[in-house]
């Protein structure tokens, strides 16, 4: 069998064998595209990354109001004084703050948090934050009970956050 070479011409006159700026614009369109769909898709999730770390913080931050509340309630049970010196709803008839330095919660001042140099969250020293936490205390069970309330606000992206933690403290 002899060795056949078979070769395409193109007999057209005329014509290259390159793009036509027809398929070259078309390629450059869906790489566009493609580029603008995945910068759009990277913006999003840094902005809900953000929200999702202030959400995050502020469901940590309700959580440490409810602990605040148990530890005066276990201090006053050390110090032998009435367990609910300090949280009753008779002390903060419009909501409460404290930090766990207080030995109990004080007035709801409408104040911001401060981020300190350890990175804990008080009221004391430190850079101001966006969150602020209010504590509401209830009674119950015939004054056997405090239900705790904490909520903490803060503002993101121009519109009000809220979480809350609801706890309950028992006189035992």
């Amino acid at each position: 069998m002899p060795n056949t070479k078979y070769e395409i011409l193109n007999t057209s006159p005329g014509a290259s064998s390159g793009f036509t700026l027809i398929e070259v614009l078309l390629a450059f369109f869906v790489v566009l595209i493609g580029i603008g769909g995945a910068f759009g898709l990277m913006t999003f999730l840094v902005s809900v990354s953000a929200t999702d770390t202030n959400r995050l913080i502020a469901v940590y931050l309700a959580q440490e109001g409810a602990e605040i509340t148990r530890n005066i309630r276990d201090g006053n049970f050390i110090s032998g004084s009435d367990w609910d010196d300090g949280i009753s709803p008779t002390d903060c008839l419009s909501g409460c703050q404290g930090d766990y330095n207080d030995a109990s919660l004080v007035a709801y001042g409408n104040t911001f948090l401060n981020l300190d140099a350890n990175n804990m969250y008080s009221y004391d020293a430190g850079t101001p934050r966006i969150f602020k936490r209010k504590i509401t205390t209830v009674d119950g069970a015939g004054g056997n009970k405090i239900t705790v309330t904490v909520e903490v606000f803060w503002e993101d992206r121009g519109k009000q956050r809220t979480e809350a933690v609801i706890a309950e403290l028992y006189n035992y």
